[in-house]
């Protein structure tokens, strides 16, 4: 709720638009599971599978999540090429962010709040990097937004491709970003993933206009021992370089919200 407040506080919003916007909040406290009902893609994953119901989405939801963890310990990930392989062996990621995506209110809510910085900004262009299943991608899309998504190979960024979006990169080594070409980048829940987040920071804010919005959620481990369920995935080497990823960010933009919202310096 704090972030909340000293969003509006400090964003462009008009004051009829940050009452709105409030509002919104509150709705979706309030009636979580009824309420926007357009940021779901179950439809189109019903549609991707050729499911004839939702009470076939729920089983093969259910089924996806038996044996998951399995996957991931039956090899060493300790690599950045194992890590990136595991999300080419499964298709759960897609399962869960588009069951998410209905039923849960802090997924919901980060979905919220990266449309409401886009409308506030105005953004012309936006890239959703580490979009995963596109459920935000999906959504900005249906608002009118010109939206570009990125990610790793994977079954899931193959169904995002058939989302009709401006443009699905896939993120390799080799993958250069356009210099200063987005209004607005989100980044929510990816670096966590990753082992060099400092360069993928990098390389975003380089790939980002002046004065324009880069959306980061970067959750912190409080150690070892609290890698539980999907949190195994979270890499040491992120964790390592998490304090460094926020200085960074601290050096070369304007903070709005902490470790959340920046505004890349026109200087």
């Amino acid at each position: 709720m704090k972030n909340i407040i000293k969003a509006l506080r400090q964003f462009p919003y008009n004051k009829g638009a940050s009452l709105i916007m409030f509002c919104e909040y509150l709705i979706l406290k309030m009636f979580t599971r009824a309420s926007f009902s357009n940021m779901s893609i179950i439809p189109l994953v019903m549609g991707y599978y050729n499911l004839d119901s939702e009470e076939e989405f729920r089983v093969r939801y259910y089924v996806s999540r038996i044996g998951f963890d399995s996957i991931w310990s039956s090899k060493d990930r300790s690599t950045e090429e194992a890590t990136e392989a595991f999300y080419n062996e499964h298709d759960a990621d897609l399962w869960r962010q588009a069951y998410l995506a209905r039923t849960r209110y802090i997924y919901k809510k980060k979905i919220l709040l990266a449309s409401h910085i886009a409308h506030a900004i105005k953004a012309r262009q936006i890239l959703d990097y580490g979009c995963g299943a596109g459920v935000l991608v999906h959504y900005l899309k249906r608002k009118g937004f010109v939206v570009d998504a990125a990610d790793i190979p994977s079954p899931t960024l193959e169904f995002v491709k058939t989302m009709g979006l401006n443009s699905v990169l896939t993120i390799t080594k080799d993958l250069q970003l356009q210099k200063e070409q987005y209004d607005l980048i989100t980044c929510l829940d990816a670096l966590e993933h990753t082992f060099t987040p400092l360069e993928i920071t990098k390389r975003l804010l380089g790939s980002l206009k002046k004065g324009g919005i880069l959306h980061v959620t970067f959750p912190r481990e409080e150690g070892e021992g609290s890698h539980g369920g999907h949190h195994h995935q979270h890499t040491p080497e992120a964790q390592r370089e998490r304090p460094a990823v926020f200085a960074y960010l601290r050096s070369t933009c304007d903070e709005l919200v902490s470790e959340s919202i920046y505004r890349k310096r026109v200087a």
